[in-house]
């Protein structure tokens, strides 16, 4: 009788995980679903279960180094495959599309607004190999296994996989029975936004709000100027092996002792003005406290949470 009860007990905690699977699958899948953006590199149901079970092991990597877990967003997976497979069509690995985007443009002109950090990878071979579910799981393991393999100084993978501020990641990748191409995208989110333009005139003042959670602060602004991105050749995409993160041509700046002056509770009014037609790559830096006199200014130690691009004309 005993025995029975064990073996009645091991079904029912059975039956729970596999709820607790399927329920994350559901909620996932109807944010899937709920999403229009690049619609047409949009996981289907194996394709989204593949990378559920592989955030585990992004996640098991992240609390044998002390931080936070990771959520798997949407959006962010999207630009991944589309990276993935333009990246594969082309037989290159890099940080630069062919459009000349780096990934900062690309997650913010798919609808993003928070920072995002990519890690790419690729493999090609003459011959053949299987595309089911076992051989994928294993390629994208061998792929993320690869970054985490890294020794400093040379570790700048390693250290984006494991990095305290990520909050979500986007997993894509192209399959074929020849190549496998591989592509993380790090996302730090904190903030929600109101009436973020995608575009602004030149020289006319626009205004959108900003909103943090309770206990938090902006610390900062900083927009970085840049042309409009041009094509690049495949050529030119294979040496683009590392980008930067946002250029030496300060824009705008709001320092920490006037943004606190923009707070209204636990929101932000920010107004600005751009003086010429480029891009506009506008950080915010999250904070614990706020600064209201004024000193110094570093980054050191913020969350980078916001990778805003709006295109002035």
């Amino acid at each position: 009788m005993r025995k029975l009860f064990v073996v009645a007990l091991l079904f029912l905690f059975a039956q729970n995980a596999f709820a607790v699977v399927d329920s994350t699958f559901i909620r996932y899948k109807l944010l899937n679903d709920a999403d229009s953006a690049l619609i047409e590199y949009k996981d289907n149901d194996y394709t989204l279960k593949l990378k559920l079970a592989h955030l585990n092991t992004l996640n098991a990597e992240r609390k044998k180094n002390k931080v936070g877990t990771l959520k798997l967003d949407i959006l962010a997976s999207r630009v991944a495959n589309k990276m993935a497979r333009e990246a594969a069509t082309h037989h290159f690995v890099g940080h630069i599309s062919l459009d000349g985007l780096k990934p900062y443009h690309r997650y913010a002109f798919a609808g993003g607004k928070d920072h995002v950090s990519e890690n790419a990878s690729g493999y090609w071979t003459n011959s053949a190999g299987k595309t089911d579910s076992a051989t994928t799981m294993k390629w994208m393991k061998l792929q993320h296994d690869g970054f985490m393999k890294e020794v400093a100084p040379n570790d700048a993978h390693k250290k984006n996989c494991v990095d305290k501020f990520h909050t979500h990641v986007g997993i894509g990748f192209y399959m074929s029975p020849k190549d496998f191409f591989y592509y993380e995208e790090y996302i730090d989110r904190a903030f929600t936004y109101e009436n973020v333009p995608d575009t602004v005139n030149v020289k006319q003042e626009f205004v959108f709000k900003v909103k943090v959670q309770p206990q938090q602060f902006i610390s900062a602004l900083m927009a970085y100027y840049e042309p409009e991105p041009y094509p690049i050749d495949v050529e030119d995409a294979k040496e683009e092996r590392t980008y930067d993160d946002f250029t030496n041509v300060v824009a705008a700046e709001i320092l920490p002792w006037d943004m606190a002056k923009l707070r209204k509770g636990e929101e932000y009014e920010i107004k600005l003005i751009f003086k010429k037609p480029g891009l506009y790559y506008i950080n915010l830096y999250r904070d614990f406290k706020e600064e209201t006199e004024k000193g110094e200014f570093t980054s050191k130690g913020k969350m980078q949470a916001t990778g805003i691009v709006i295109v002035a004309k």
